[in-house]
């Protein structure tokens, strides 16, 4: 579109809205000429003005308007074009709209990005397990209410990345596995049981609550993540203004999603960077009851981003000896097995032994 004095200083946090009329625009809101990307914007998406100089992300989408929160500030202007990396528009009779499938050689890139000293992760998490949890007058929310708290990470399913999220329904099944109370306490039997439901990689509890000084009103988020064993890692609490309609308190929880998905994505690259350093070499044996469950475990090793070869050494009826070629130390290749439903133990006489965790084809 268009802007009344040919273009707009954009800030980062402050809202903006895309929408249908045709009426200059200013640095608050402006025309969006393309319905069919309108129609097609949902909370959460990134929109990249300029070649991506300036990028908004989208709080509330209706059919004809956007309102979105400024993440990377600058200046727009007249009939700029739009990168829209996280939404897929329908194609048309009159517009050629085409979805890209990127190809690239894995050990080239992987070379390149050691050789710059650019750090990385391969290994992708399970999903999480998300429990949107409201926590206001000594009153705790999970099931009871679709709370804005909910929807702001319902919205945020879409969106992926290294760690991807499930937010359970609150099915009969989910409220009799865990209650609000029993999410924030963290208990154990019940975080498992939630955990082993969605087949995640662990959990989350996201307490949304209001602080109690009435002269600076704000929002707490208070994350605690939870492995699937039940144990759980750092708390860590985010502040937010508290927001005085629900336009803004719509922008302020979706900014508080991303955040704390920053946040889990952050800490898993951290401890899942590829591991350097020379190769090291590990003799297991794979328990196995068909062909068809040796040949699954195999596909699966080789989506493991620490394993450089798998050698089979011998295939019997019952079971394979192999031995795996790796890098970095075992509770990295364990972290990473795992992320492919894969548990590398070790017996009393200390041979290790690798199995499938969860069922694999059989003929």
């Amino acid at each position: 579109g268009t802007f009344g004095e040919g273009g707009a200083n954009l800030q980062k946090g402050e809202a903006f809205t895309l929408d249908s009329d045709p009426a200059p625009g200013n640095s608050a809101r402006v025309q969006l000429p393309h319905p069919e990307i309108l129609s097609s914007l949902a909370p959460g998406h990134r929109i990249l003005i300029d070649d991506g100089k300036v990028m908004l992300r989208v709080a509330e989408a209706a059919p004809t308007r956007a309102v979105t929160v400024v993440e990377v500030a600058g200046r727009v202007s007249n009939r700029k074009g739009v990168s829209l990396p996280d939404t897929t528009i329908p194609t048309s009779a009159v517009r050629y709209i085409g979805t890209f499938t990127v190809q690239f050689k894995p050990n080239a890139v992987r070379a390149l990005f050691n050789k710059g000293g650019v750090e990385f992760s391969e290994t992708r998490s399970r999903n999480l397990a998300i429990l949107p949890v409201v926590s206001f007058s000594g009153r705790n929310t999970l099931w009871e209410d679709r709370t804005k708290w909910r929807v702001a990470w319902e919205d945020s399913v879409r969106i992926t990345g290294m760690v991807p999220i499930t937010v359970p329904g609150g099915d009969m099944d989910d409220i009799n596995t865990i209650s609000a109370t029993e999410a924030v306490n963290g208990k154990t039997e019940a975080l498992q049981a939630l955990i082993r439901k969605y087949d995640a990689g662990g959990a989350v509890v996201a307490v949304l609550s209001a602080g109690t000084d009435a002269q600076k009103p704000e929002l707490y988020v208070d994350v605690q993540r939870y492995d699937t064993s039940g144990k759980n890692g750092d708390p860590v609490r985010l502040t937010f203004p508290a927001a005085p309609d629900d336009k803004t308190a719509a922008i302020t929880l979706a900014e508080a999603v991303k955040q704390v998905r920053a946040g889990l994505e952050a800490s898993w690259k951290q401890s899942n960077k590829p591991p350097k350093g020379p190769t090291a070499r590990l003799p297991v044996t794979v328990p196995i009851t068909t062909l068809a469950v040796w040949t699954g475990i195999k596909t699966k090793l080789a989506h493991v981003p620490n394993i450089r070869r798998t050698n089979v050494v011998t295939l019997a009826r019952g079971a394979a000896s192999v031995e795996l070629e790796y890098r970095g130390d075992i509770p990295q290749l364990q972290t990473a097995l795992a992320q492919q439903d894969l548990a590398l133990e070790s017996g009393y006489d200390g041979a290790w032994t690798l199995r499938a965790t969860t069922a694999l084809p059989s003929p």
